[in-house]
């Protein structure tokens, strides 16, 4: 194999985003903790990868629209390579979307109608009852900060957390017994309603004929 190819074959197996994996555990999962949690959490990646598609659908039209009015064939190729990474983007950020939306879909089912002011307060309950087990069982006590924030919480929380504090034993139990959620595979084809919606609404802005 030539050089050519052989770099070829490396760039087409480069990852510029987060692996499946990472989506799952340390962006869903990590951040969120509780189920309300990943819901929250999923949701607010969802949203920001479909903006980005928004953006990204703009600069792809912008892109073909520079190549076709262009003649000068450095300037051609020089938006000839930025659609080309935009492409890659676009792919990037679908395969994002679909995951993130999978993640949403599960978990709301397992959420189902409950009040979601008290999935809040048990996300924040079960976040600092695992960051106390942590501390504890690192440290054997919990730290300034976290002292602080147990004050600021109601007192049956209060209680609840500080219950942490005791025993390294039962913190580490507690960690153990955290249920992380398999996501299966979802593909969802949103870039067409993006692609319509960018359209849609260039149709406002055009140039009015006086």
């Amino acid at each position: 194999m030539d050089l050519h190819h052989e770099l070829k074959e490396f760039l087409s197996e480069a990852e510029t985003g987060h692996s499946i994996f990472q989506l799952d555990h340390f962006v869903t999962i990590k951040e969120g903790l509780t189920p309300w949690g990943m819901y929250r959490q999923a949701l607010r990646e969802l949203k920001g990868r479909y903006n980005a598609l928004r953006s990204l659908v703009i600069e792809r039209i912008k892109a073909q629209q520079k190549i076709a009015k262009t003649k000068k064939p450095l300037k051609k190729v020089e938006w000839a390579f930025r659609l080309e990474e935009t492409e890659e983007r676009i792919a990037q950020n679908l395969r994002d979307f679909s995951r993130f939306f999978a993640h949403a879909r599960h978990l709301k089912e397992l959420i189902g109608d409950k009040d979601r002011d008290k999935l809040e307060a048990d996300f924040w309950q079960e976040r600092l009852k695992i960051k106390a087990a942590f501390e504890v069982m690192s440290t054997g006590r919990i730290s300034e900060s976290m002292s602080f924030l147990l004050l600021s919480l109601p007192k049956p929380m209060q209680e609840t957390v500080s219950a942490f504090m005791v025993d390294p034993k039962s913190a580490a139990e507690y960690i153990d017994a955290i249920d992380v959620p398999e996501f299966k595979a979802v593909k969802v084809d949103i870039l067409p309603q993006i692609e319509q919606e960018v359209q849609q609404a260039m149709i406002g802005y055009e140039p009015k004929e006086l």
